[in-house]
């Protein structure tokens, strides 16, 4: 076998033997209530841990956060995150009352174990009819998106979608869904051992040939 034959086997075994990037494999988040709004209620700030919004005759809303730590966004299909609870709080009156609410929950994600940090935020609208006595609420859900929908950290690409998600009934909270994709992002060093030993078998191929 000549000296270039040699290498060209060579380049080929040291790409199957290179290590898949797996920096970021799993990642924390935080949520925070970035914007609450009803039609004549004023805006609360950024960065709330919970909002309560009035949705008239004494009925309101309350929007929580959620965080979580150590999930495995690399599993199939993605890692499911409950980032935000509506919770519905009835007033005295009997009289129905049609609501309509914006939010914007603000998710901090932090990939492990790089410590790369970014930030995306969950939007929609939610609305319906309300009565505090006797307890009743229907609810749906509109205008829900998330933005950006990609993030680079840590070596990896996340990407980031919304999953179905159900507003307060009479006697269960909402829940505020998305999803979260881990796909590793390969070293440059296995794409340059990608390209070389690829050209060495095709070289070898030809060689055989003639």
């Amino acid at each position: 076998m000549t000296r270039k034959a040699t290498f060209a086997l060579a380049m080929a075994a040291a790409l199957l033997a290179a290590p898949a990037a797996q920096a970021g494999l799993i990642f924390d988040y935080t949520s925070t209530v970035n914007v609450a709004t009803a039609p004549t209620v004023p805006s609360n700030p950024p960065g709330f841990a919970s909002a309560v919004i009035g949705i008239g005759n004494g009925n309101s809303l309350t929007f929580d956060t959620n965080s979580g730590t150590g999930i495995d966004g690399t599993i199939p299909g993605g890692a499911d995150i409950n980032f935000g609870t509506i919770i519905f709080n009835p007033g005295v009156s009997a009289i129905a009352t049609a609501y309509d609410v914006l939010f914007n929950y603000e998710v901090t994600i932090t990939d492990q174990p790089s410590g790369d940090v970014g930030k995306v935020n969950f939007t929609g609208e939610i609305g319906g009819f309300a009565r505090g006595t006797p307890r009743a609420i229907n609810s749906t859900i509109t205008n829900y998106s998330v933005n950006p929908t990609q993030l680079v950290l840590g070596g990896s690409t996340y990407l980031v979608s919304i999953t179905s998600s159900i507003g307060p009934g009479s006697f269960f909270d909402g829940v505020l869904q998305g999803n979260i994709k881990i796909t590793p992002i390969p070293e440059p060093s296995s794409l340059i051992l990608a390209g070389l030993g690829g050209v060495g078998l095709i070289w070898v191929a030809r060689r055989r040939a003639k």
